[in-house]
């Protein structure tokens, strides 16, 4: 199953590049793929680029496309049966740089800080 879900990522990929023309679905990347066990059906999360207006269009793209990307998936692929498929919004990558922002944040805050007590310590000598 793992190599399925990783050739069916890689090939979802694939079809976002060269298949969909819209430019909605320019920066769009699969990132997690879960096929149940009869090969019935597919979820796949993406990361969009993006305010969440953005995310809501894109994501209202995607899945008014899901069955003409199946369809170009049959052909990329070889399986026994072509799963339906089923898009979510990946937000890890957004929680993330919200982390890294807020991290950078202190960070700066911790300099401001130990220069202050730096300028403080020299000024206390001066005296």
């Amino acid at each position: 199953m793992q190599r399925v879900e990783a050739e069916l990522r890689k090939e979802i990929s694939r079809v976002f590049s060269d298949y969909l023309k819209d430019p909605r679905v320019a920066m769009v990347s699969a990132t997690r793929t879960q096929v149940s066990r009869d090969l019935r059906h597919a979820k796949i999360w993406v990361s969009i680029v993006g305010d969440t207006g953005t995310v809501y269009e894109t994501m209202m793209v995607l899945r008014g496309a899901a069955k003409s990307i199946r369809m170009e998936l049959g052909r990329r692929m070889r399986l026994r049966r072509m799963p339906e498929l089923t898009f979510l919004h990946d937000d890890s990558v957004d929680h993330a740089m919200r982390i890294g922002g807020i991290l950078a944040e202190l960070e700066a805050e911790r300099a401001v800080r130990e220069s202050r007590e730096i300028g403080d310590e020299s000024g206390t000598a001066d005296s």
